[in-house]
C-alpha cells in the first residue's frame, strides 16, 4: 500500500528485433483490476494491458496502432488507455527496436510516474507526469507485459529488478 511505501521503481532491460514492421511493444503496468494476478489485457496493440482497469502503465510502444501517436515512443497511459496517453515521450534518444539492450527506468509515487532511459553511466529523464497514483490504485499488482499482433517482433527481457522505497 502507498501508506507503507514512498514510491515503486521498476527497471527492465530489454531487446526488441523484428525483420519487419516492428510491433507492439512493451509496458510496466500497475494495476486492481479485479481479476488480480489473473488479469489479462489486449493482445497486439493492447500491448497486454489494455482492458486492465483501474491501472497505470509505462509503454514502450514501437507501433502506431492509431495513427495519432507515432512510433516509436514512451507513454504513461492510464486504466488501460494506450491509444489516449497521458504524457508521451517522442522522439526518444534512443530506438527500441534496434536490437540493441536497453533499459528503462519507471518510478511510480503516489501522485507521480517519472521514466528514464538508463543505457548509459546516466539516465536520461523521458518523462515526467503528475498522476494521482495513490487515489487511483489504493492496493495494485505490478507486472510487465509485452505483445504483438498482425506485426511481429522478438521480445526478450534482459533482466527485471523492483525496489520499494520506504
Amino acid at each position: 500500500s502507498w501508506a507503507e511505501t514512498r514510491a515503486a521503481v521498476v527497471s527492465v532491460r530489454f531487446r526488441l528485433t523484428s525483420s519487419f514492421i516492428p510491433a507492439d511493444g512493451l509496458a510496466i503496468v500497475l494495476h486492481a483490476h479485479p481479476a488480480g494476478p489473473r488479469a489479462l489485457g489486449g493482445a497486439g496493440g493492447g500491448l497486454g494491458y489494455a482492458e486492465l482497469v483501474p491501472g497505470v502503465a509505462v509503454e514502450v510502444d514501437t507501433h502506431d496502432q492509431s495513427g495519432t501517436e507515432g512510433p516509436p515512443h514512451v507513454a504513461v497511459a492510464l486504466d488501460g488507455g494506450h491509444h489516449a496517453p497521458v504524457a508521451i515521450a517522442q522522439p526518444l534518444p534512443f530506438n527500441p527496436t534496434d536490437g540493441g539492450a536497453h533499459t528503462v527506468v519507471a518510478r511510480f509515487t503516489r501522485d507521480r510516474v517519472q521514466v528514464w532511459l538508463a543505457d548509459g553511466p546516466s539516465r536520461v529523464a523521458l518523462l515526467d507526469t503528475p498522476v494521482d497514483v495513490a487515489t487511483r490504485l489504493p492496493m495494485a499488482w505490478l507486472g510487465l507485459t509485452a505483445a504483438t499482433g498482425a506485426k511481429r517482433s522478438r521480445h526478450e527481457v534482459l533482466g527485471l529488478t523492483v525496489t520499494f522505497e520506504p
